[in-house]
């Protein structure tokens, strides 16, 4: 079981080694307030919406640096085999939240992003959403925190790093922000439905 393992990670490694291969940290990302929502596709479609950037406070990002985040991947993990993109690339906004839309109903984790060089999550416990037939599920607000690198880390171009819960945006100015973007969408009435539970006015 152990050499399964081992080969089924080299395997997943290779694959998304390939998928972010042609990934670019000079990719052009929409202006969130002026993007246009896809448009909801099927009554089940889901969507799934998260962000992940640096740390914004002054302490930690004197200069105001934003993460060169190129590609997220999600894994189905419904699936008992798993090989090449799951879902389609996600809508990457200028502030790092993206928008993965009409995605079919199921459990999904985030396994990998692209952010320079690939992140693998594989290994990692939760980042995992359960979304319903038209539901919008939040996976989080994430801080991307890169750890000092040894020498030899640096001459592989290699590192270790970590991914903090963020205070901002939190789900409710998320979701402000897709009823602000939404109209004729068909997804008005779910943003509108989670923007009431957390609290806030549709």
């Amino acid at each position: 079981m152990a050499l399964v393992r081992v080969i089924r990670n080299g395997i997943l490694c290779l694959v998304l080694a390939a998928l972010f291969s042609g990934c670019s940290s000079t990719i052009t990302k929409p202006n969130p307030a002026k993007w246009q929502l896809p448009h909801k596709e099927d009554a089940k479609s889901g969507m799934i919406i998260g962000r992940l950037d640096v740390p914004a406070n002054k302490t930690e990002n004197p200069e105001g640096l934003t993460l060169l985040l190129g590609n997220v991947m999600l894994s189905d993990l419904g699936k008992s085999v798993h090989f090449g993109p799951e879902l389609q690339d996600p809508d990457i906004m200028s502030n790092n939240v993206f928008v993965f839309s009409n995605v079919k109903p199921g459990k999904y984790k985030m396994i990998a992003f692209y952010a320079g060089v690939n992140h693998g999550l594989y290994g990692e416990s939760g980042f995992t959403v359960d979304v319903k037939p038209g539901q919008i599920k939040f996976l989080g607000s994430y801080d991307y925190i890169e750890h000092e690198r040894t020498f030899f880390q640096r001459m592989r171009k290699t590192g270790t790093f970590g991914l903090r819960k963020a205070t901002h945006p939190t789900e409710l100015e998320i979701f402000q922000w897709l009823n602000s973007i939404g109209q004729g969408s068909g997804w008005e009435p779910a943003i509108r439905e989670r923007i009431l539970e957390l609290g806030g006015h549709s």
